[in-house]
């Protein structure tokens, strides 16, 4: 696969290359702010407000090479076209206490396969955040798995997390990062 320059940047100061990610949830509370702070700067804040459009950098090491990461914060605004340009994966989060955040899902990735460019149409993940409040659930588990398998899209559901305990948050974010990562730079790493 040819890369072009506007998409995939060769890095020389933080990494070899060069990615920019974008969590995103349509539903105010799902947690996207928390997993992008347990991801980057492993903390918890408790009810920390959603900062749209904030970005935050983490270099990862694949195969011997480094790349720089930046990860976009969409908080809870609608999905917008804008989030698209120059993205390559996302990580779509729904509450697993919130079953209306869930039911977006089948929207989001719609957009994300008619609007995105050919990166973005395969290079997402899907988790369900708050796996901690098991008392106040609303989506099992096993729902959610053959709720994606119907609407064709169960191989990007990677599972549950919690930002607050923290229970697989390292992992969804390796598993965007690999996905897109083999895509992108199929040859280098």
């Amino acid at each position: 696969m040819n890369i072009d320059n506007d998409q995939c940047i060769k890095c020389n100061v933080e990494g070899d290359y060069f990615m920019k990610l974008c969590v995103f949830g349509k539903c105010k509370g799902v947690g996207v702010t928390s997993l992008i702070l347990r991801f980057v700067d492993n903390v918890f804040i408790d009810s920390k407000p959603a900062i749209p459009n904030d970005v935050k950098i983490k270099v990862l090491e694949d195969r011997g090479i480094s790349i720089k990461i930046q990860i976009f914060d969409t908080g809870f605004k609608d999905f917008k076209i804008n989030y698209l340009r120059g993205v390559h994966g996302y990580l779509i989060v729904y509450d697993i206490t919130n079953r209306e955040s869930f039911e977006q899902i089948r929207n989001i990735t719609q957009d994300l396969k008619t609007y995105g460019n050919q990166y973005t149409k395969e290079c997402f993940i899907i988790v369900g955040n708050k796996c901690d409040l098991e008392s106040d659930r609303q989506i099992e588990l096993k729902e959610a798995k053959d709720y994606f398998e119907s609407i064709g899209i169960g191989e990007s559901f990677y599972g549950e997390v919690s930002c607050k305990n923290p229970i697989n948050i390292d992992n969804s974010f390796q598993k965007l990062f690999k996905k897109t990562s083999n895509i992108l730079y199929p040859r280098n790493l």
